[in-house]
């Protein structure tokens, strides 16, 4: 059944994602989007900036399993500044149903469009609602999404616990949390050395340094990124050990302001 075909599915071609603490995130939310009930289901992932919801929501997105299992599928990122109509139009066009009259048509016209094409389908959908304060966005579109017994489902991703739950009362969140130290090192290794792991001469300053970024991935991803951009000694390294605390705060959240920045 499933679970053997998404063994088979497993080996993933796209590497660019690397994701290090997310296994079970992946694995469970796997399961809730193939598996039971049939009805539509809003699956919500919450946590702080920076700390990966993207990333396990691309991974979900672009999983082989998934690409199987469903009809058709649409990613929307939803800003502060969003307009309705853009975000039914981004969703039409991951669906192939843009043509030259769409855009002559009214926003209701084009939610009953939507409503129209996805009707009958598996669909997955999601909404990266990160930059978001309220849930406005989800009301906006929420009718567009037929409730069809066929195992479609919606992802929301959001730093606000209160959306998640105005988005679906029913079903708890999936709460990411910040990675372990030895994860820390983990993800930062893979981003610097690949397979070929650290020069032992580098691993003391290596795990100061991902202890440092006190588990907030974005931090890792920033920090590895200027490891990369130095000469791989122990001097250079320890250069960037004894500066890095001017740029990473105490508080994570309050670092993304900052972090980026480096981008």
């Amino acid at each position: 059944g499933n679970a053997s075909l998404r063994g088979s599915l497993q080996h993933d071609s796209n590497k660019q994602h690397i994701v290090v603490g997310l296994d079970d995130y992946s694995g469970r939310m796997l399961d809730q989007i193939t598996g039971f009930p049939s009805r539509l289901e809003i699956v919500t992932i919450v946590g702080m900036g920076g700390i990966g919801k993207t990333t396990l929501a691309k991974n979900i997105f672009d999983h082989p399993y998934t690409i199987y299992h469903f009809y058709c599928r649409a990613w929307v990122a939803v800003s502060q500044v969003y307009q309705v109509r853009d975000l039914l139009l981004g969703i039409l066009s991951s669906v192939g149903q843009l043509n030259a009259e769409t855009y002559s048509k009214t926003n209701d016209q084009l939610a009953e469009v939507l409503y129209r094409s996805l009707k009958g389908r598996r669909y997955l959908i999601v909404m990266d609602m990160d930059d978001m304060w309220s849930a406005k966005a989800w009301d906006d579109v929420k009718r567009s999404f037929p409730n069809d017994k066929n195992g479609s489902r919606v992802i929301v991703t959001t730093r606000l616990t209160d959306v998640a739950i105005y988005v679906n009362p029913k079903t708890p969140p999936h709460f990411m949390s910040l990675l372990s130290i030895e994860e820390s090192r983990k993800l930062m290794g893979n981003i610097l050395f690949g397979e070929e792991g650290c020069p032992p001469e580098l691993v003391d300053v290596g795990k100061y340094i991902a202890k440092r970024c006190q588990g907030l991935p974005l931090s890792i991803v920033v920090v590895a990124g200027l490891l990369c951009s130095v000469t791989r000694t122990l001097d250079s390294w320890r250069a960037i050990a004894s500066s890095i605390s001017s740029f990473l705060c105490t508080d994570a959240e309050h670092c993304l302001e900052m972090l980026a920045l480096s981008y």
